[in-house]
């Protein structure tokens, strides 16, 4: 069926002159970039026997993409990505974006999840299928499919499974934390390898990242930075020690654990062997949570140090422990702020 396109299509040549241009396009330095697209995608044809570059397809695909919003630059790098998008009929491509906004992504986000991983318009819809029902079937909420989409959908089986994550590991690891999905087999498991080097045991690893999962999300530098400020503060090995209770740690502002570190150890009280039994102690910040609770616990002369569960209870339980705190400590932080303005 003979299709009209938007704009007058030039007479097709070898390179990119014949491809749709915008006029804010038409600079040097675009239309270099451009050029250098057009080279890659050329020169990844003899890879693929049964396929053979077409100026046409290219054209075509192009003309798809800048329909849509995206830059010809842009489009280009995206064919650039994955060039096997030429053989692709416009109807086929279509329909995928259609079924890709039913799911809930609007327009602008599927042109940024094309941007980000063209290689997903070469799924079939059926795979899309399989995707959602993998997910559903795995504890993702409906409302976070769109989300999954956006950031380049793959199937978690090929990353976490092989990782040697149960179903209801995997399960739990996905509610608590969807964006995992954005990586690959290899980062995650150099985070984990990077642990087992540590002295975790990967046995271990595999139980506690589904309390934790975004600590796969750190850098090994962050994990082993961590791991040195508790060896500083408790002693050698503290720091693997405390990672195998709970990798939550790791989501705590290094200065801000030496921070509350001494101050339990200079102004409370309590020792470093006593702290190191949980890192959760040390997690609490200083000036929000320790200096307010503890000088109001002097205040109604409660023992601080023979238990440390006011360090530990949340805002609500330590209310309903102490009634008296709320006041107190909005009374507490005008005179904090009031010091603090003084001081400027």
């Amino acid at each position: 069926m003979l299709r009209l396109w938007r704009a007058p299509r030039l007479q097709l040549t070898r390179g990119i002159a014949a491809l749709p241009v915008k006029a804010a396009e038409d600079g040097v330095a675009a239309r270099k970039k451009q050029a250098e697209y057009y080279d890659k995608i050329v020169d990844t044809f003899p890879r693929y026997p049964r396929f053979r570059f077409s100026e046409e397809a290219l054209s075509r695909t192009v003309g798809f993409l800048t329909d849509r919003g995206i830059s010809k630059t842009n489009a280009m790098g995206a064919i650039a990505r994955f060039p096997m998008m030429l053989w692709f009929q416009r109807e086929t491509l279509e329909s995928k974006i259609a079924w890709l906004e039913k799911l809930g992504l609007s327009h602008d986000k599927i042109n940024v999840t094309i941007l980000r991983n063209p290689s997903m318009l070469g799924n079939s819809i059926e795979k899309y299928v399989a995707m959602v029902d993998w997910y559903l079937a795995h504890g993702v909420p409906k409302s976070k499919l769109p989300f999954l989409f956006s950031i380049g959908p793959r199937l978690m089986s090929l990353s976490l499974d092989n990782l040697g994550f149960t179903d209801e590991k995997i399960a739990r690891i996905l509610k608590k934390f969807p964006q995992v999905l954005s990586y690959t087999t290899e980062n995650l498991n150099s985070k984990l390898d990077y642990m087992v080097q540590l002295g975790v045991p990967r046995e271990r690893l595999l139980e506690l990242v589904p309390n934790a999962p975004d600590s796969l999300a750190l850098a090994t530098t962050r994990i082993q930075e961590t791991v040195d400020a508790l060896d500083e503060m408790f002693g050698d090995g503290a720091g693997v020690q405390a990672l195998g209770r709970n990798l939550g740690v790791l989501h705590s502002n290094v200065e801000g654990l030496r921070r509350s570190f001494n101050y339990l150890v200079s102004v409370v009280g309590l020792t470093p062997e006593r702290l190191s039994t949980s890192s959760r102690y040390i997690g609490r910040s200083r000036d929000n949570i320790l200096r307010p609770r503890f000088e109001f616990l002097k205040t109604q002369c409660v023992e601080t140090v023979a238990t440390l569960t006011w360090i530990t209870r949340s805002h609500r339980e330590f209310v309903e422990k102490y009634p008296g705190y709320e006041a107190y400590v909005v009374e507490y932080k005008a005179r904090q702020k009031n010091t603090t303005t003084s001081a400027l």
